[in-house]
């Protein structure tokens, strides 16, 4: 019973931590990329392209058109209240679901989406507002999304990653490079030797003051990570609101049989932010 309190309390104090670092995001900025992993988010129709079976109203998550839409809102929830140029979203299954998000919002966004047959069919999701950000290529790779663009009249390059095996490789094939291109890398890595690509791990700072966005029995990790080349970022941190949690927390996974009525996903998502794009 004791060692169950004493993580009960070292969770909630990392959550105040969290909190707190959330609060002090910059005021304006140039500038941001977030990346959330939403956790399985499935239409209800059953594919005949892998098995979704589960995700079906008959499947064992009884995934029906009222969980599908409870999901879809509290997702828009966190995106709205980010409010960031750039939301990258890992865990979608189809674009039907993207035009659900980007409907609901009530941000102007427009979206890139690539169905790239992943053997779950959950894949990324790129809203950007396009004011903000102005993509000009797209490269889909296994389990990574490569879109180059301009933003704050700068070229960036945003690699959404969700444990890819071969960034090296994605990065030769679109022959970028840390010297001269302003690189974000950002998802869960399937190794942190982001120094071989010319990259800092901008997530570190957060970690070391003990933050993360996935709670594990022992504590808070930074499952999902930001690397860049860029030395202009203002702030590089994990989004928290009280909301996202449970009564103990820590954020719960929407997908039942552990989803309840506040769950939204078992991760929380991260960001960056650049105030000035050109300053080195």
């Amino acid at each position: 019973m004791q060692s169950k309190i004493v993580v009960r309390l070292s969770l909630t104090l990392l959550c105040t931590l969290i909190l707190t670092a959330a609060l002090a995001q910059p005021a304006s900025i140039d500038f941001g990329v977030a990346y959330y992993d939403v956790g399985q988010l499935y239409d209800t129709f059953q594919s005949q392209d892998y098995n979704d079976k589960h995700f079906t109203e008959q499947g064992s998550m009884r995934w029906d058109r009222q969980r599908y839409q409870r999901k879809i809102e509290h997702t828009v929830r966190v995106i709205d209240s980010m409010a960031l140029p750039v939301m990258i979203l890992y865990g979608i299954e189809s674009e039907a679901v993207v035009r659900d998000l980007v409907s609901l919002s009530s941000r102007d966004y427009a979206y890139i989406y690539r169905d790239q047959n992943i053997s779950n069919g959950l894949e990324f999701a790129v809203l950007y507002e396009g004011d903000k950000f102005f993509p000009e290529k797209v490269t889909c790779w296994d389990k990574a999304l490569c879109i180059e663009g301009q933003a704050a009249k700068a070229e960036i390059v945003v690699i959404a990653n969700a444990r890819c095996t071969s960034i090296g490789a994605l990065i030769e094939e679109i022959d970028i490079d840390a010297k001269s291109d302003n690189i974000i890398l950002i998802g869960q890595p399937s190794k942190t030797n982001f120094e071989q690509f010319g990259l800092l791990d901008a997530t570190l700072a957060a970690q070391r003051q003990g933050r993360g966005n996935y709670a594990t029995g022992r504590g808070w990790i930074m499952r999902d990570r930001v690397a860049t080349n860029i030395t202009s970022q203002s702030a590089c941190d994990v989004f928290i609101k009280s909301w996202l949690l449970d009564d103990f927390g820590k954020p719960i996974s929407s997908v039942p049989p552990k989803a309840k009525g506040k769950a939204h996903s078992a991760s929380l998502p991260i960001y960056i932010y650049f105030r000035d794009l050109f300053a080195y």
